[in-house]
């Protein structure tokens, strides 16, 4: 017998042990797990959220990569803030931000 495989994805994820590529196809949500994050946001808006708070000096880098013509909105998971605010937001192309922890909030570097 044959066996039907439906595959649905609004996002693709390319990872190696310290960078994940996003690329999204409809507006989506993306966590953020490697120490750099490309989200190319060529078709749509994305939100990338950063996990709860992590041991101090945990760093992530989150980069616009793709034709810039939607944004990168970066939230929180929890009570935790970049420099006192609960979300960012690139909206240039190539822009980039580097968060890091203090155990505590994290902070733009």
């Amino acid at each position: 017998s044959a066996t039907a495989t439906t595959t649905t994805a609004t996002t693709t994820t390319t990872a190696t042990a310290q960078t994940t590529t996003a690329t999204t196809t409809t507006a989506t949500t993306i966590t953020v797990s490697k120490a750099v994050t490309l989200v190319d946001t060529s078709s749509n808006a994305c939100t990338v959220t950063v996990t709860d708070n992590k041991p101090a000096g945990t760093r992530y880098t989150i980069k616009m990569i793709g034709d810039g013509s939607n944004d990168v909105t970066i939230t929180r998971s929890s009570a935790d803030t970049f420099d006192g605010s609960a979300s960012l937001t690139l909206y240039h192309l190539y822009e980039s931000v580097t968060l890091i922890s203090d155990g505590a909030n994290y902070y733009i570097i």
